[in-house]
């Protein structure tokens, strides 16, 4: 009997806890129910409708043309020897400042600068000898002239041999004059002993700076070889390059896309990637007039000078910045980010949209709804609108015009096509 009660009593009892399951999971699904109806009466709320918006402010705008560039010395000097030789002493290092007619270098002079001025020297002679013998014979054929015995055609070509050996006398005379000076204007001794005609050696050459500046480039060393370049057909070799600071460009590209809107004084900003905290001021200062495609490039680009006005000691050649082009300039006007103003372009007969703009829309946010706005716009940056007329101060607009414009494009289309719907069923 005891065991008949014990077993009912846990049968009772596992019941209940079925009962109590099914009872909570109902409660569950219940709840689940009350939730999704509620979800679906629940009003909007317009925020969610509205979306990212911006109210129109006064401001200002800025249309500019930012692009990079290169820091450049206006004024540099190569230094090359007047003599070949040997490098024997170097008096200056890269970066270092000079002033006007200071010792930079000593040049060892070869030999051979002797011989070329032995050589120089014989073709005076030469062109005097000549000379003095044309001289005498245009003489003795003038008194014979004066006799007749001569003709006057005669007479004439020996005065043209003799303007001839003149002018190549003087030319003679004037190029050893030169190559004297240049070989030995830093040295007393040498000088006397050309003049004398006593030729030993030359003395070491000394190099020294043509302007104050600071030396930008010096690749030579102590020993290496150095050719003269006072000849029209030698280039010379290049010892040294002085560059005059005061004065300073930015050297930069400019797409011929926007060449149209540059003009000769416009104002820049540059700020130079080793100091990004400071901005210097500038003014376009020559526009190239032939253009140029760069390797791999499409685009036609030209060169462009900037000038800088203000230039800073820290700055060096070579060094790379950034530069804004300063076009138009708008202040304590209305203004919207470029995002909230869509651009209706104009269609060809065809429907498609051509690169002409037709007209300028916002959405201006009123009333729990969005109203499509028609805009007059003035200045435009890359992130600033100049808004003339449509919208007034503290006016809320759409952030997303482009995604507006569409939306309500195709609410348009709906509506047509439900008109459509309407007058086929009549």
């Amino acid at each position: 009997m005891n065991s008949k009660t014990t077993t009912d009593s846990k049968s009772e009892k596992r019941s209940k806890k079925r009962k109590m399951k099914r009872l909570i999971l109902f409660s569950i699904a219940v709840l689940i129910i009350v939730v999704i109806v509620l979800s679906l009466i629940r009003p909007s709320n317009p925020d969610d409708e509205k979306g990212s918006t911006v109210r129109v402010e006064y401001g200002g705008v800025l249309d500019r043309l930012t692009e990079t560039g290169t820091i450049e010395l206006v004024r540099s000097i190569d230094v090359k020897s007047k003599i070949s030789g040997k490098i024997k002493e170097i008096l200056v290092k890269e970066g270092q400042e000079v002033r006007a007619n200071q010792l930079l270098a000593i040049v060892e002079p070869d030999p051979n600068q002797a011989l070329m001025l032995y050589a120089k020297r014989a073709a005076v002679d030469r062109a005097e000898i000549d000379f003095v013998e044309k001289e005498r014979e245009l003489k003795r054929n003038k008194s014979l002239f004066e006799k007749n015995l001569i003709s006057r055609q005669v007479l004439e070509k020996i005065e043209n041999l003799f303007r001839l050996s003149s002018n190549a006398f003087k030319q003679a005379e004037l190029e050893q004059e030169i190559l004297e000076m240049e070989m030995t204007e830093s040295s007393t001794e040498s000088v006397e002993n050309i003049n004398s005609g006593k030729v030993t050696q030359l003395d070491d050459y000394r190099i020294v700076a043509p302007i104050s500046g600071i030396i930008i480039d010096s690749e030579l060393e102590v020993g290496e070889m150095v050719v003269t370049g006072i000849s029209s057909y030698m280039v010379g070799t290049t010892i040294f390059q002085i560059g005059d600071p005061s004065e300073m460009i930015v050297k930069s590209s400019i797409s011929e896309i926007d060449l149209g809107r540059l003009k000769i004084g416009q104002e820049v900003r540059i700020v130079s990637d080793s100091y990004p905290d400071e901005a210097y001021l500038g003014k376009v200062k020559n526009i190239a007039p032939v253009g140029k495609i760069g390797q791999g490039a499409s685009i036609v680009t030209f060169d462009v000078e900037i000038e800088i006005l203000d230039p800073d000691v820290r700055m060096r050649q070579g060094m790379s910045c950034d530069i804004d082009i300063i076009f138009d300039t708008r202040e304590n006007v209305l203004v919207l980010p470029v995002e909230a103003v869509h651009e209706v372009m104009v269609k060809d007969a065809e429907g498609e949209e051509t690169s002409a703009v037709d007209y300028l829309v916002a959405y201006k946010w009123g009333e729990d709804e969005y109203r499509e706005v028609r805009l007059e716009i003035g200045l435009e940056s890359t992130n600033r609108v100049e808004i003339l007329s449509g919208l007034v101060i503290d006016d809320e607009v759409s952030l997303e015009a482009s995604i507006k414009y569409k939306e309500f494009r195709d609410e348009e289309e709906k509506v047509k096509e439900e008109d459509k719907k309407t007058k086929t069923k009549e």
